[in-house]
């Protein structure tokens, strides 16, 4: 027989000799759980389901698109700590005292009211807590609070009060109080400072005449910059006109003003004929004398001069018979007109030309000046840009506050209560079936006990491995105890008495 066989039977054995004892154990542990179970006072149970959304969330205003998709993950996440949250602000220290004094005025008797900050209002929220409940459900944002009490109609009133008491704690945390004013009195003093800075720089642009800097200041670039094109374009032109004046100048110079319109001849013939007759013979002598002298003689030279000196005589007083009448040349007159065009054209783009340049100073002083009282332009534009986009955030800030104080006073919360308390007059404590199970359990936990104690206590020799590990001396064979081991023994004699029960076999060892 191996070691697990033998301790099977020595189990079994034992349980046999300390049969009486054990089966009161486990009956009177059975018995005793009953009559426990019995007079414990019942307990009714009232649940309440909370839902932990997320809907008073204020989102920012922005014109750029975002990615809002968030993980699963963490959307998981966020969900499971706003509901461990809600459930820990639910085990609030103030929440459960305000409990206790709202149960104690509704069963006196039960539990009377113990004393703010006492030790006894701390063993009663000890209590209270332990009589709470809170169960979250996997993948959700919905918790359940369980509260059980001796009465159906107070765990009924005490969930209520605790739901009424959470949703206004849940309020004054979920923002400070007092938000709306505050942002109030800040937009009006923000409204008031934005005015200030409006008319400050209202004054600043009226002193300086003008309305929108750089706009002006752009127009004044363009206004420059066209000056300047046209002032080019008047300066080529006048540079051209200048030299007309000067080519029609010296074609002036070279033409005389007045010109020979017609010639009045009175006529001497006889005069005119006697020179032309004397001219005609002094050449006709001459070629005489050619034939028979030089060039160089001296006859001949004085013959030549008598000869000019007849014709100078006779074109003398051709000239002299005629009358010549004269009048204004018309080419001196076109080019008198043409000159003089051409001056007032001149005078014109040098007039034009100063006026432009008048113009350009002007332009340029103010745009001068613009530049001067740009930095304090900018920082007056920059204050009154400030302010509004202040006014602006602190406005938005203000209606949202306003809205929150519309929600709350509403109690539209991030909480909403999925199901009120109910109420259920079948009791969950205490549970009979449980109870008695659970009794039982103990009673053979008991048992074993009981059973491990006894055998590792007891004196006696009972079986042969026992006698063998005790004398150490084998066993060699065990006699039926056909009669009864006392009979055996009381023939063995009174000695072997000692230290000798009946053995688990029925067999007496040799």
């Amino acid at each position: 027989m191996n070691n697990n066989q033998q301790g099977v039977l020595n189990l079994i054995g034992g349980l046999f000799r300390h049969r009486t004892l054990l089966l009161w154990l486990f009956f009177g542990t059975l018995l005793l759980t009953l009559a426990i179970t019995l007079i414990m006072k019942k307990q009714y149970a009232s649940e309440m389901k909370v839902v932990a959304q997320n809907t008073r969330d204020i989102e920012a205003v922005s014109s750029a698109k975002e990615n809002t998709t968030q993980p699963q993950s963490s959307a998981s996440s966020d969900t499971d700590t706003r509901v461990n949250s809600e459930i820990e602000l639910l085990s609030d220290t103030d929440l459960m005292e305000n409990l206790v004094l709202f149960r104690s005025k509704l069963l006196p008797d039960e539990a009377p009211a113990p004393a703010p900050g006492s030790k006894e209002m701390a063993r009663a929220v000890g209590r209270m807590v332990n009589r709470l409940d809170f169960e979250p459900v996997k993948k959700s944002a919905v918790f359940t609070i369980t509260y059980t009490d001796v009465t159906p109609e107070a765990a009924q009133q005490v969930l209520r009060e605790l739901e009424r008491t959470y949703l206004d704690k849940h309020v004054q945390l979920s923002r400070p109080a007092g938000t709306f004013s505050f942002f109030k009195e800040e937009s009006n003093s923000y409204v008031q400072r934005m005015k200030a800075a409006e008319q400050q720089l209202a004054d600043f642009q009226s002193t300086n005449k003008y309305v929108d800097l750089d706009k002006e200041k752009t127009e004044l670039d363009e206004g420059l910059h066209a000056l300047d094109v046209t002032a080019l374009a008047e300066q080529a032109q006048l540079q051209s006109v200048t030299g007309q004046i000067t080519s029609v100048t010296s074609r002036l110079r070279s033409i005389e003003g007045r010109i020979t319109t017609a010639i009045v001849t009175t006529p001497n013939p006889q005069g005119i004929q006697n020179l032309i007759a004397s001219i005609t013979d002094l050449k006709t002598r001459r070629v005489h004398l050619a034939e028979n002298f030089k060039a160089d003689d001296r006859l001949i030279v004085e013959l030549d001069a008598q000869i000019k000196t007849s014709e100078d005589a006779l074109k003398e007083m051709r000239e002299n018979d005629a009358t010549q009448t004269t009048d204004n040349n018309p080419a001196v007159l076109s080019l008198r007109q043409q000159l003089e065009t051409l001056l007032v054209q001149r005078a014109g783009l040098v007039e034009s030309l100063r006026a432009y340049h008048a113009q350009e100073d002007d332009y340029r002083k103010r745009l001068t000046q613009l530049q001067q009282i740009t930095p304090e332009n900018n920082q007056l534009e920059r204050e009154v840009s400030e302010l509004r986009d202040m006014n602006q955030s602190i406005s938005t800030k203000r209606d949202a506050a306003r809205l929150e104080d519309l929600l709350d006073a509403g109690q539209f919360g991030n909480i909403a209560v999925a199901q009120q308390p109910t109420f259920s007059r079948q009791h969950v404590k205490p549970r009979m079936i449980i109870n008695m199970a659970l009794g039982g359990v103990t009673g053979i936990f008991l048992c074993a006990s009981a059973l491990l104690l006894l055998e590792t206590t007891r004196s006696t020799i009972l079986t042969p491995k026992e006698l063998e590990s005790l004398s150490g001396v084998p066993v060699l064979a065990t006699v039926p105890d056909a009669a009864g081991l006392d009979g055996l023994l009381s023939a063995w004699g009174p000695e072997s008495r000692t230290g000798l029960a009946p053995a688990q076999t029925g067999n007496v060892p040799i």
